[in-house]
């Protein structure tokens, strides 16, 4: 696809616009936690690997797990409804033309296609891991939304999430100890890629993927 092509569309889809979810958090200008003096807050953002055109550096190994994320059905490769299924939990409001623009107007995409879509793309800007938290951060406060991370681990298909399993994952991502979720304690859970950390993990490469090939769908957000 044409860089012109991509830098439009990169244009066109880009806005301030996530929607607003329950959340008791702190507001914060940084969008990396509120207040306190924790070191786990206060940190700067580790620098965003890059490949040889300045883009962000795409690991095979995280490609190989969004791939899997996608084919649902174990068929070697993925579909446009297959993209509906799994992108539509996180970006309710994406056009038919998007997603042929994501499949890259193919029929089907293996793994290796996927790879290459992404291996050298041009987002010098664009932080994945801080675009994927946004989805669970709708209202920017930075810290996640526990009602906007219950519903979307529930519409990927864990069943019914219970109190006990969102505290499990809060514990299990919570560095500082503070009870509530960061951009940085997200940026660990991505890093880790550890049990239901790995569905973080997938989201982040997921949104470098939509960036990458059709612009930002994060600024389509999910519906109110």
């Amino acid at each position: 696809m044409s860089e012109s092509k991509e830098s439009s569309t990169h244009n066109r889809m880009r806005s301030s616009s996530n929607r607003s979810a329950p959340s008791s958090s702190r507001s914060t200008g940084s969008g990396d936690g509120a207040g306190g003096d924790s070191s786990a807050r206060s940190a700067a953002a580790p620098p965003i690997p890059r490949n040889a055109k300045g883009g962000v550096a795409v690991n095979p190994a995280e490609v190989h797990q969004a791939f899997q994320f996608f084919d649902v059905d174990n068929k070697g490769y993925i579909t446009l409804q297959d993209l509906k299924k799994r992108l539509g939990v996180f970006y309710q409001n994406l056009s038919l033309r998007e997603y042929k623009f994501l499949m890259n107007n193919q029929q089907e995409l293996s793994e290796s296609d996927l790879l290459g879509l992404l291996a050298n793309n041009e987002l010098t800007n664009y932080d994945p891991v801080a675009e994927a938290f946004k989805i669970y951060d709708p209202n920017e406060t930075g810290y996640i939304d526990v009602d906007v991370f219950r519903e979307i681990l529930s519409n990927l298909g864990f069943g019914d999430i219970t109190d006990q399993d969102i505290q499990t994952l809060i514990d299990t991502a919570d560095v500082d100890g503070d009870g509530r979720v960061s951009l940085n304690d997200f940026r660990r859970m991505t890093t880790i890629k550890q049990g239901n950390a790995a569905a973080a993990s997938t989201s982040s490469t997921m949104t470098t993927t939509s960036h990458a090939t059709a612009g930002s769908p994060s600024s389509k957000g999910r519906k109110a």
